[in-house]
């Protein structure tokens, strides 16, 4: 409920604080004396747009200020999606600030905030209702929600049905797009696969071939320069050798006979050319093997260039270096078998389509059903209401008409009356007059309170009756009111007494200044001024009577 409204130089509000009830609350008071201007307090607040005319003459800025409270479940996810939160058992308070200059700031608890956070909350804060201006009520979605929330109706599985079944059409189209493109990408894997096939590189060949190819290249000079290797060797080192360790033997033999001492270093030496010429021998039959396995074979020389270019070229066409080219042929294959696989792939989707849409179309059966029977239920209660608000020859039905499958079900709902017989039936909007029309939105306001967990306010709904009509009215105010926080700015006295809060409007005049004030009634005040409704300008005894007549049926609220 709203708990309090604060408004600061607005028109001609300079300083106006007001603390609200539960129920119904009435705002009465002469014709221009500034009720209105509350109402355009309220839509501020609401995210309405802010004109700067309407700040206070002389004022740089203007201010309102409402309070709402307790706080429902649907206001804090409505917040937390723009990452605000409220503490628990803490009010709602939405301050907005309009300046002169233009532009304005908004705030929510003392945070910074934005006009479309406003617009995002408006919905579960309340809603108003005048001659023509009816809010959400006109929109074809909005009355689609409200009967939908009134007969409890399973839209939530038609939603889920609903993205399910587009998920599927859309894996169905990804697939057969790749379909179209599949024959060619078979073509080019097969050629891919035959290539590397054809050619089968072995991992490290490149670099086995690029050393042999280098051996080949210089095979003939690199023989030469080994033959030469051997001769030192052979003629040379190996002869000199076999002589100084026979010399160092013969030696040895002389100093050792007759018991003499063989120097240390002589035999160390002697070992050193025993091992130096043991390494001369291996030396040599190593390079002798290494030159008996070199021949220069030109032939064999072009046949290594040719495989060496014929993998280079192939790992340049698939941009891959040529020791991955055995990891490409895997890649390759595993994607020639999904290619292969895509008649299979499709078939199993279009079979997850078939389901899906069998799983929506029983949904959507059984929003249909549920709908025409919250429509015939909740038509049934708005005619009911309809003579009572002296609107007897008006007609009211909801219509349902087939429409394409969607996310809310597959029809159209539309709130429809029929104003007087001889008419067509039409949409709200157009079938009625102002006065006819807010009476037919209290009508429907009451039959669905049950739904509904907003403050509503109504401007001047009564407008135009009287009597026994007025009397309907307010009594259907005060059932909607018993449900939500009603707010009504009336002139019907018979409206106004079944109030539990009765605030009057007022305009003062001083020194060329004009000032609109607000206050809540005692019950001295409240008779007071049901008596001025009952009687104009003058007040008399007969009219106090009437108002108390008034006041005393009206006791229980």
């Amino acid at each position: 409920m709203l708990r309090s409204l604060d408004i600061n130089n607005i028109v001609v509000i300079d300083q106006l604080g007001l603390t609200f009830q539960a129920g119904l609350v009435t705002l009465t008071g002469e014709t221009g004396a500034g009720k209105s201007i509350i109402l355009d307090a309220l839509g501020l607040i609401l995210g309405r747009r802010a004109e700067r005319d309407l700040v206070r003459a002389g004022a740089d800025q203007a201010r309102v200020v409402a309070t709402f409270g307790p706080v429902g479940d649907d206001i804090r996810q409505a917040l937390a999606a723009r990452d605000f939160t409220l503490e628990p058992d803490e009010d709602l308070v939405i301050r907005r600030v309009v300046r002169t200059e233009g532009g304005g700031s908004v705030y929510v608890n003392d945070q910074a905030a934005s006009v479309g956070l406003l617009k995002d909350l408006a919905p579960h804060l309340a809603e108003i209702h005048g001659q023509r201006a009816t809010g959400e009520l006109l929109d074809e979605a909005e009355q689609r929600r409200l009967l939908d929330l009134y007969g409890q109706c399973p839209t939530a599985a038609v939603a889920t049905a609903w993205r399910a079944l587009q998920n599927a059409r859309g894996e169905v189209v990804r697939l057969t797009a790749e379909a179209e493109a599949a024959e060619a990408r078979r073509q080019e894997l097969q050629q891919t696969l035959q290539d590397i096939d054809a050619l089968d590189p072995k991992p490290g060949e490149v670099a086995s071939l690029s050393d042999e190819r280098a051996m080949l290249s210089i095979s003939n000079k690199l023989i030469a320069e080994l033959n030469d290797v051997v001769a030192a060797l052979s003629d040379d080192m190996t002869l000199r050798l076999s002589q100084g360790l026979r010399s160092l033997a013969r030696l040895s033999d002389t100093m050792g006979r007759d018991g003499g001492q063989v120097p240390t270093r002589l035999l160390e030496a002697s070992d050193a050319c025993e091992r130096a010429l043991l390494e001369s021998e291996e030396a040599t039959r190593t390079v002798n093997a290494l030159a008996d396995s070199l021949h220069h074979d030109p032939d064999r020389l072009q046949e290594v260039d040719d495989r060496l270019h014929e993998i280079k070229t192939l790992a340049r066409k698939h941009h891959v270096e040529p020791d991955d080219l055995h990891a490409l042929r895997e890649r390759t294959a595993q994607a020639l078998d999904d290619v292969g696989n895509i008649d299979r792939h499709i078939q199993l989707a279009r079979d997850a389509l078939a389901a899906a849409q069998a799983t929506y179309d029983q949904a959507a059966d059984a929003l249909s059903v549920a709908r025409r029977q919250a429509a015939d239920r909740l038509g049934q209660e708005v005619m009911a209401a309809l003579p009572d608000l002296k609107l007897d020859r008006a007609q009211f039905r909801i219509e349902l008409t087939d429409t394409d499958p969607g996310p809310h079900g597959a029809e159209q709902v539309r709130f429809a009356l029929k104003a007087n017989p001889g008419q067509p039936f039409a949409p709200l909007s157009t079938a009625a007059s102002g006065g006819e029309f807010a009476r037919v939105v209290l009508a429907l306001k009451v039959a669905l309170a049950q739904t509904v967990d907003r403050v509503m306010v109504f401007d001047e709904v009564d407008q135009g009756v009287g009597g026994a009509v007025a009397e309907a009215v307010g009594r259907h105010l005060a059932a909607l009111a018993k449900r939500s926080q009603v707010f009504v700015v009336t002139h019907s006295p018979q409206v106004a007494s079944r109030a539990q809060q009765h605030i009057r409007i007022e305009k003062q005049s001083q020194d060329d200044q004009t000032q609109t004030t607000a206050r809540t009634l005692s019950a001295t005040e409240r008779r007071e001024e049901v008596a001025r409704m009952l009687a104009g300008e003058v007040v008399t005894d007969a009219a106090r009577q009437a108002a108390d007549v008034l006041l005393v049926g009206h006791d229980d609220g």
